[in-house]
């Protein structure tokens, strides 16, 4: 339930695409995938960032290793 209300979330406040991506076997654990699109990297970059800032400020949830990576 935490993680569909936080998916739902994600994708319509900042407009990028979010998926479940590992560890669904799991009952207290998740792992999700964000894509964001741009024809600027620091739009892309400052959208990232402000998606990690969402996370890590949820008090439902615990953020234990994040990644970006921009192609």
């Amino acid at each position: 339930m935490v993680m569909r209300s936080l998916k739902d979330r994600l994708a319509s406040r900042f407009n990028s695409s979010v998926a479940e991506i590992g560890e669904n076997d799991k009952w207290q654990t998740g792992e999700l995938g964000i894509a964001t699109v741009g024809n600027e990297g620091r739009f892309v970059s400052s959208v990232i960032e402000k998606v990690r800032g969402f996370l890590y400020m949820d008090p439902r949830i615990s953020v234990l290793e994040s990644d970006i990576e921009i192609i």
